[in-house]
């Protein structure tokens, strides 16, 4: 992964971390809330629409949530799901649903 540094806020609430340590980042109206692997989160004050852009990386599996691939721990899917089409579990147990119009386009991302 290229190891791209995250810079959140501005003066003393300024925040650097390299892209490896997101585990997934959470839209939050016109906000995004970094899911960071030592349990913290970091609030920012962008749109997770111009993350997706700066971590080309990172999957965006629904409207809300972009993942870090490399902690993806298991894929499943819910054929069966109204409103999933898959489901995927990161590294800290954390479970999300990935939108059925972004399963495809997620799977190519991810390597599935």
């Amino acid at each position: 992964m290229n190891d791209l540094l995250i810079e959140t806020g501005q003066g003393k609430s300024k925040r650097i971390f390299p892209a490896s340590q997101i585990l997934y980042v959470e839209a939050n109206i016109n906000y995004s809330l970094f899911h960071l692997t030592d349990g913290s989160k970091v609030l920012t004050s962008r749109h997770l629409g111009y993350y997706a852009k700066l971590l080309s990386e990172f999957a965006r599996i629904n409207k809300s949530y972009l993942i870090n691939p490399y902690l993806l721990k298991k894929w499943k899917e819910n054929p069966h799901s109204y409103r999933d089409g898959a489901e995927v579990t990161l590294t800290n147990g954390v479970r999300l649903g990935v939108a059925r119009r972004r399963v495809q386009e997620a799977k190519a991302k991810l390597g599935i």
